[in-house]
């Protein structure tokens, strides 16, 4: 074995230098269990100790206690103008969403100051031109929520699954058989929240439309307008189930899942119902024109608004075994390109590349 000279023993004992934590501060208006909170859970808990993080709700009274509970352990949650100031002065970079007066917030912050975009539509093009004068980088979760921020510069971070939440804790037949669902009842869910911006109608519809043999299945609640009567009219034997944290059981239940909003940022669900294995019929929006470009899905589409024919076509493809290569497919690039992990990683990586 050739010798080494004690210079390179020496180094090699050495232990390779590690990059210093860096202090992110987080700015969000609540804490309730919607997309953008389970993105911030996906980058707390698959933290590798590069990042630590701190977050400011700046509406106290929009917290969900087990929200807070999952936050709590991987980072500080905070409120009220002390504590914010506090949070300003000790982080390196600051992150926002949904955030309104950052030019207020933000007036003794030096360092970068990173927007994220999780939508498209005037709502999020309002509040992201009202902080324009202090944001110094934008991030958007795809480049359908990049299209809000203009002509600015925008870096694309797509968001990431927890692959723990798809995975079911309870055989799918016990599941079923909770809901009231029939042996051979094919089930046609909505997952998220129940409201006309979602389009939620569109899987009664498609299940009228489908007839016997098809059963609608709502999981989450509505914020606002409450959707329930209308589905119910559509669908009487239609199944309500309250929102869960570990939503595996529900997606390991279904047949088919309908995302059929007219606009979307991202949807996690989505993603979600496709690490899970679960067929799946989806408007051409948010995250899904990235899937087939970037990575040739063919996923089972209908048009923006689509008629209950159009629905109740596109269940009965996304359901066949002619779609089980595609469904298996789409399982493998959400598992690969859409994790948590994954994206913690690369939001890490662009951290440190900002703050530099």
């Amino acid at each position: 074995m050739e010798s080494r000279s004690v210079a390179e023993r020496f180094k090699s004992a050495i232990p390779p230098r590690r990059a210093p934590v860096l202090r992110v501060g987080f700015l969000m208006p609540n804490l309730l269990m919607g997309g953008v909170e389970h993105w911030l859970l996906g980058l707390l808990k698959h933290n590798d100790r590069r990042l630590s993080w701190s977050v400011c709700v700046t509406n106290p009274f929009a917290i969900e206690p087990e929200m807070r509970r999952e936050a709590e352990p991987f980072a500080e949650v905070v409120t009220g103008e002390a504590a914010l100031a506090a949070l300003v002065a000790n982080a390196d970079v600051m992150v926002a969403w949904g955030v309104y007066g950052l030019d207020e917030m933000l007036k003794d912050f030096t360092g970068p100051v990173v927007q994220v975009s999780h939508g498209c539509g005037a709502w999020t093009e309002h509040f992201l031109a009202a902080n324009r004068a202090v944001i110094t980088h934008c991030v958007a979760v795809s480049r359908a929520a990049a299209t809000a921020f203009g002509h600015a510069r925008v870096t694309i971070i797509p968001n990431g699954v927890d692959p723990r939440r798809c995975e079911p804790l309870r055989p799918r037949d016990v599941v079923r058989r909770e809901w009231g669902l029939l042996p051979h009842e094919i089930a046609v869910g909505f997952v998220g929240r129940i409201s006309p911006e979602k389009n939620s109608l569109a899987t009664s519809h498609a299940v009228r439309a489908l007839g016997p043999g098809y059963r609608a299945v709502y999981v989450g609640k509505g914020y606002g307008e409450d959707m329930r009567p209308a589905a119910r009219d559509l669908t009487p034997d239609a199944i309500f189930v309250p929102p869960m944290q570990r939503v595996g059981d529900a997606l390991h239940a279904l047949d088919c899942l309908i995302m059929a909003s007219p606009a979307e940022g991202f949807s996690l669900v989505l993603i979600e119902s496709l690490m899970a294995g679960l067929p799946v019929v989806a408007t051409p929006v948010g995250v899904v024109p990235d899937l087939q470009q970037d990575h040739g899905l063919s996923l089972t589409t209908v048009p923006v608004y689509p008629t209950s024919s159009q629905l109740a076509t596109a269940v009965r493809q996304a359901i066949s075994p002619a779609q089980r290569f595609n469904v298996n497919h789409a399982r493998t690039v959400a598992s690969h390109h859409y994790s948590a992990e994954t994206m913690t990683r690369r939001w890490a990586s662009y951290l440190y590349e900002v703050s530099c």
